[in-house]
């Protein structure tokens, strides 16, 4: 198995072990056009297409979109996307995160956690700010609107990982 070392701004910042990938090489391309007139977040770059695949624990420092299958533990010390093709089951610790996909574990959000239409969560979410699109579906536990969890924690993790938070 080879490794690959990449990151959402196309540095070196994210150390991966893909287990399948049949979509091909990571792209930079986006599938959703978003404005910053409605609100809501710029799209982040993909580091995990769809029809790829990540076992074990992903480190990122920058914006990222996954639109694969993930299983593990992701820490992010900015905004996580899971995109509507994106499949998740992980233990999550991030700045933001956004899920348009399926997601099953535990989300720990140090600002905010959003909740796209087409979202179906299972599990735990623990943010100051939660938003939720109609139709979204969240099955599980919530604590929402305490003081935003202490950004030292992801990067203190993502030290300890070899990575630096920026």
């Amino acid at each position: 198995m080879s490794e690959r070392v990449m990151s959402a701004a196309g540095g070196p910042d994210v150390a991966f072990n893909p287990v399948s990938s049949a979509a091909g090489p990571v792209s930079s391309a986006t599938d959703a056009v978003f404005s910053a007139s409605d609100g809501r977040l710029p799209p982040p770059r993909p580091v995990l297409i769809r029809g790829a695949e990540f076992h074990g624990l992903l480190v990122t420092h920058g914006e990222v979109r996954v639109d694969g299958r993930v299983h593990g533990e992701i820490l992010s010390a900015d905004i996580l996307e899971i995109g509507e093709s994106g499949e998740v089951e992980a233990s999550i610790e991030a700045d933001v995160v956004v899920v348009a996909g399926t997601f099953r574990g535990e989300i720990r959000a140090h600002h905010r956690v959003e909740l796209r239409a087409t979202a179906r969560v299972q599990g735990s979410i623990e943010t100051p700010r939660l938003v939720l699109e109609e139709g979204s579906v969240l099955n599980g536990r919530c604590r929402a609107g305490s003081a935003p969890i202490a950004a030292a924690a992801t990067a203190e993790k993502a030290s300890k990982t070899g990575g630096s938070s920026s």
